[in-house]
């Protein structure tokens, strides 16, 4: 931390009154460039101080405020975190029923293991399959048709 004209020295301060007149400005303008910070970007900003100082913690701006805060935050990162868990159940499914086909594929017996959710989900795994390939087939189509036509009209003679 610089100031104008001269440097401050960072250290403990052996003195007490000299410590706490120091913390109490140091704590005065953190909080006001916390309270700009919040206005001027529009953005959630708190501030807990634990100090010898004083009794309790300083919580700014208030208690209520903080919990509302800390609750809204914690409410998204769990929404978030059972998001990304459905997803992960989701792709190790489709991953464990594609290790399913293509066991059945190579002639393993699956010894009846399979409810009827597994088949239900195996017959879903199977249809985006096939979907894929009809699609990768189609665009090869239209690729050689392409090409075939480009060829051909390379080919005819010009007028």
């Amino acid at each position: 931390m610089r100031r104008i004209g001269r440097r401050v020295r960072l250290g403990f301060m052996v003195n007490k009154t000299q410590r706490k007149s120091s913390y109490e400005k140091q704590k005065k303008s953190m909080l006001n460039m916390l309270n700009e910070l919040s206005i001027l970007c529009g953005v959630e900003a708190g501030a807990i101080l634990y100090s010898r100082f004083e009794e309790g913690p300083v919580v700014w701006p208030s208690v209520e405020d903080m919990e509302e805060s800390i609750g809204r935050f914690l409410e998204k990162r769990f929404e978030k975190l059972g998001t990304q868990l459905l997803n992960l159940k989701r792709v190790n499914r489709e991953t464990e029923m594609g290790l399913a086909m293509y066991q059945i594929l190579q002639g393993y017996q699956l010894n009846n293991s399979l409810s009827f959710i597994d088949l239900n989900d195996l017959g879903w795994v199977i249809n985006t399959y096939l979907a894929e390939i009809d699609n990768k087939v189609k665009v090869e189509a239209i690729i050689n048709n392409s090409s075939i036509i480009l060829a051909s009209s390379a080919l005819a003679p010009t007028q």
